[in-house]
């Protein structure tokens, strides 16, 4: 706490300096979060005190610069609370203090019995608060950025992997809250930001999410996978989009470094119901209740994407190659749920995002059918990865899977007649999505598709016009499907089934 409290006073009284006393002493020589001098003796001094501080505690020093750093960001995005002086704190130094030192320097810390909320300072004290804020996350940066704290986080146990828990489960907050303020602030108008400002709401999200990134290739396994599926599993929407998005993306990125036959595999596969549950989220679509109501749905779409692509990165890195083995039985019992998941996702959205289209339902915002039409694109593709990797185990899902991908390229292809280009570019998306699966299904097990032949060869769906008028992508993707029938199927069972195909579609 004492050097925490140390380095935190220090650089509010460089904030102070750096931004307040070049204005009283000159013309107001712009001193913005730049590249000073000072700036850089500043950023040698609190790495140097980091440096030099003893292994056990500078995981501890972190964490408490952090805190500071919370602490400031909230009373900048709150604007109306004061900053009561003397606060109870864990910490040696109150929170009140540093930000008085920030504000006033060494000036008048006596006569202050609490410090006006944010929106009432004067510009030059608004810009050391930011400045003192993106200061001590970028140092907090820095310091998880130096090889003895990393050493000291990936061989962390006990009390020690505790706490280093602690300091990533605090940089996931700090990180939620910075860019949801960020949103809300360009909400208001980006345009009426001073430039500090603009820098300010650049440089935190950037910099937290740096810590992350450098954080979670650290954290052990075990620690690290607790706590996200403490998340997962979190009902309380308080425990917002941002926070869950970030934590999937980060959960994806960790399990591509994973062999299948690695210990840690075991881990990583008792994480994926939790996370193929995130799929099962319903959002309420009744109608055009309003903005916020649009950007509740879309957000919900928009995380089940994030989980699919997740869902992708565990079979591809989980799934073992030797399909004898016993791992291999053991994660095919954990992806097969999953890919039952999934298709009843595209089932799902198939259904709701044919009707919405075809029958022209008003109800449903036009920018809910747009979600849901890339949401269908993502179950197709997240299907196909998990066909070409199961294999014949996924063959009892072959029925509820064929129907939705035929009905919807069906119906994305009459839909495709006559669009305009930015609905033409969505509607190529899932028809480039949805070939692609049945191409992955036509290779993977062709023996079982001649029951399905005459749905695919239907009215609209392979032998459509749609998909040689199309872009190029489009007729190469439909190109690789037919091509892959004719190899992979059986002659005798294939000439009948496209002839009967090609007689309905001539007539």
């Amino acid at each position: 706490d004492a050097i925490a409290s140390l380095a935190a006073c220090v650089m509010a009284v460089q904030a102070f300096q750096s931004i307040q006393k070049p204005k009283m002493a000159s013309d107001g020589a712009d001193t913005e979060m730049s590249n000073t001098e000072e700036s850089n003796f500043k950023t040698r001094l609190d790495i140097h005190v980091l440096n030099n501080t003893t292994h056990g505690i500078k995981i501890a020093v972190a964490l408490s610069l952090l805190q500071y750093a919370e602490k400031l960001m909230s009373y900048v995005c709150d604007g109306l609370s004061v900053l009561p002086v003397g606060e109870e704190s864990s910490m040696r130094v109150p929170i009140s203090e540093v930000a008085t030192l920030a504000l006033h320097g060494n000036e008048e810390r006596a006569t202050l019995s609490s410090i006006a909320a944010y929106s009432k300072l004067f510009e030059a004290q608004q810009r050391s608060i930011l400045y003192l804020t993106v200061n001590l996350l970028q140092t907090v940066r820095d310091a998880l950025s130096t090889p003895a704290a990393r050493r000291i986080v990936r061989k962390s146990k006990g009390g020690d992997a505790d706490l280093c828990l602690r300091l990533w489960n605090e940089l996931l907050q700090t990180h939620t809250s910075a860019v949801r303020a960020q949103h809300a602030k360009l909400a208001d108008g980006y345009d009426v930001l001073n430039n500090m400002e603009k820098k300010f709401w650049d440089a935190a999200p950037l910099a937290t999410s740096e810590c992350l990134d450098s954080l979670q290739t650290l954290l052990p396994i075990p620690h690290f996978l607790a706590s996200v599926s403490s998340i997962l599993t979190d009902d309380d929407e308080d425990t917002c989009y941002i926070y869950k998005k970030k934590i999937i993306r980060l959960l994806a990125d960790r399990v591509a470094e994973v062999s299948s036959d690695s210990p840690e595999a075991s881990l990583f596969l008792e994480m994926v119901p939790d996370l193929v549950a995130q799929v099962n989220i319903e959002p309420a679509i009744t109608g055009a209740d309003g903005e916020d109501s649009l950007t509740s749905t879309r957000r919900i779409f928009v995380m089940k994407q994030v989980v699919l692509v997740a869902v992708e990165s565990f079979v591809r890195s989980l799934y073992p190659s030797n399909e004898s083995s016993k791992l291999t039985s053991n994660a095919a019992a954990v992806f097969l749920p999953a890919l039952a998941s999934v298709i009843k996702l595209l089932d799902k959205t198939a259904s709701a995002w044919i009707n919405s289209n075809e029958n022209g339902d008003n109800r449903v915002p036009l920018g809910v059918v747009d979600a849901q039409c890339q949401l269908l694109s993502s179950s197709s593709l997240c299907v196909s990865t998990l066909v070409t990797t199961l294999k014949a185990r996924c063959l009892p899902q072959l029925p509820t899977m064929i129907k939705p991908l035929v009905t919807s390229l069906k119906s994305v292809n009459a839909f495709m007649e006559g669009s305009d280009e930015k609905v033409s570019s969505t509607g190529e998306l899932l028809q480039l999505s949805i070939l692609k699966t049945l191409q992955s299904i036509a290779e993977t097990i062709p023996q079982f598709l001649p029951p399905y032949l005459s749905l695919i060869f239907s009215e609209n769906s392979l032998p459509s016009m749609a998909l040689r008028r199309g872009g190029h992508s489009v007729k190469a993707a439909a190109m690789q499907v037919e091509t892959a029938l004719a190899i992979k199927v059986q002659v005798r069972q294939l000439i009948p089934a496209l002839g009967r195909g090609l007689s309905r579609n001539l007539q």
